[in-house]
This record gives structure tokens, C-alpha cells and sequence, in this order.
């Protein structure tokens, strides 16, 4: 059971990492693949406002996400915007190598050894179905669903998010309707990185700040996207958390220098049995 748990809470930081990617693709159709770069610049935020600032841990929570949020404004104003609705995938470049800006820069200001973040209260193991687990770790898979049960009622419940529903599904028809896709997608990025960053507090003391965080996350949350299926958030949540599973138990039972074998073994696999992921079938009409 402890590597179960274990699987869980790493599993619950691809989800929240898919759940930022979807965010941004449901309205925009767009892949930001600099999202896992943000949740790096938050765990570096969390360094600086829990332990260089002594903030308290809501005001940091708040910090690191008005930060992140408004360098995702910048990424939406350069790297996305230009190109949006030109039908060329030039994202793939754009916000790649916006990711790799926010790694440079992070290594200038943080330097490139792990930074060690605490968590907000005690972080003695103590038992929890059969197995012993740590209280961030519990924290991080609550966060996460709850995120993603959020998003999901956000989306069906809020004009905002039925406006992004139309957008999904016809970016021209929702526009003849009213709906500005263009602020919507550039709203929609600001909160994604706003969420990155604002779980940054509650990743860090798992992971440490470091700049390999993203690069460790940006292939693992993607395949997380196509397992779930893309535009699903609770796909995203779903294929985050067996990502997690299947790394840990593959870790355990196998060898862990296989978890990038099982994690394009996953992909290939998906692609060939079910390429619109487990909840692709209804994602795509209705986007669950």
C-alpha cells in the first residue's frame, strides 16, 4: 500500500500539471507545452516566499500565483497570440522555447541546485488504509481532485465555461455567437499558469525547486493528457494519477530505470487501442 500512496501523490502532480494543460487546450485547441515550466516556477516562488520572505503560507499561495499568472500573460502576448488561428502548430516551437526562457532565467536568479522547501504542518508518516503516508502527500491528492471536480463543475455550470465549451468545439461559430475566443484563450493561459503556480507550495516539498522539474513533468503530464483524453479534465485527472500508479509500481515491481519505457509504452498504447483516450468517446461531443 505504500507504494500505492506513494504512486498517488506523484501521480496527483502530472494531474494537476494535465489539468493546467487542459485548461488552456479547451478553449484554445492550443497545447501549451511551457505549462510544465510554470509548475517549476512555482516551486521556485514557494523557495522565495516560504523560505527567503517568511510569508505565511496563503500569502505566499497567493504570491506564487499572481506571479505565475501574470508571466503567463506574457507567454500569451508573445509566444501564443501571434500565431493563434493561423493553423501552422507553431506553438510547439513558441512555447517550448518560452519553457526553456523560464529555465534560464530560474537558474540565474535560484542557481541550479535543489532548493528544499518545508510543507505548511507536520510531515510525520502516519498510517491510512493499510499503509503508511506523509501529510503532503495526502494534501497534494486532495488538491487534486478537488481541482479537478472544480474545473469540471466550472465548466458546465458557468457561462464562462460553456463559453469555452463552444469555443472547443467551433471557434468560428462561438465567435458569430458573441463569445471572444481570443480574450478567452488568453484569459484561459493567464489561469492555467496561475494554478501552476499556486500549487507550487504544496509540489515543492515533494519534489524540491529545481529546473529539472519541468522537463521530468512535460512528457509524463502530456501522455497523462492523451491517456485521459484531450479536453477532459477529469481525464486529465484520471491519466495523471495511473501515470502516477504505473511509474511506481513499474519502480517497484520492475526496475526504475524502466519509467520512461513504461511511460512510451503507455503512449503507443493509447494511441493504437483508444487514440481519444478513456474519456475521449464522450469528450469529444460533449467534453466530460
Amino acid at each position: 500500500m505504500i507504494v500505492i500512496w506513494s504512486g498517488l501523490s506523484v501521480g496527483a502532480i502530472y494531474a494537476l500539471t494535465a489539468l493546467a494543460y487542459t485548461i488552456v487546450f479547451v478553449p484554445s485547441g492550443t497545447f501549451n507545452f511551457a505549462q510544465a515550466f510554470f509548475v517549476m516556477i512555482g516551486a521556485f516562488l514557494a523557495y522565495t516566499t516560504l523560505v527567503s520572505w517568511h510569508l505565511p503560507w496563503v500569502v505566499a499561495v497567493v504570491v506564487c500565483g499572481v506571479v505565475a499568472g501574470a508571466a503567463g500573460g506574457v507567454e500569451e502576448w508573445t509566444a501564443l497570440r501571434p500565431i493563434r488561428g493561423k493553423g501552422t502548430h507553431a506553438e510547439l516551437v513558441t512555447t517550448v522555447g518560452f519553457g526553456f526562457l523560464l529555465t534560464g532565467i530560474s537558474q540565474l536568479v535560484w542557481g541550479t541546485s535543489p532548493l528544499k522547501v518545508p510543507f505548511i504542518g507536520s510531515n510525520t508518516p502516519f498510517s491510512l488504509l493499510g499503509g503508511r503516508v506523509r501529510p503532503d502527500d495526502v494534501a497534494l491528492i486532495i488538491t487534486a481532485v478537488v481541482v479537478a471536480v472544480g474545473l469540471w463543475f466550472f465548466s458546465r455550470r458557468s457561462l464562462t465555461g460553456l463559453a469555452s465549451l463552444a469555443a472547443a468545439q467551433d471557434r468560428d461559430a462561438a465567435a458569430l455567437k458573441g463569445v471572444n475566443v481570443n480574450r478567452l484563450s488568453g484569459w484561459a493561459v493567464m489561469l492555467a499558469c496561475c494554478l501552476s503556480g499556486m500549487v507550487g507550495p504544496l509540489i515543492a516539498p515533494e519534489t524540491y525547486a529545481i529546473t529539472s522539474l519541468a522537463t521530468c513533468l512535460v512528457i509524463v503530464a502530456f501522455v497523462a493528457v492523451v491517456l485521459g483524453g484531450f479536453g477532459s479534465f477529469i481525464g486529465a485527472a484520471v491519466g495523471g494519477f495511473l501515470m502516477g500508479l504505473i511509474e511506481a509500481l513499474g519502480g517497484r515491481y520492475l526496475n526504475v530505470n524502466y519509467g520512461n519505457i513504461l511511460i512510451l509504452a503507455v503512449l503507443v498504447a493509447v494511441l493504437l487501442l483508444r487514440p481519444h483516450g478513456i474519456f475521449g468517446g464522450t469528450a469529444t461531443r460533449r467534453l466530460v
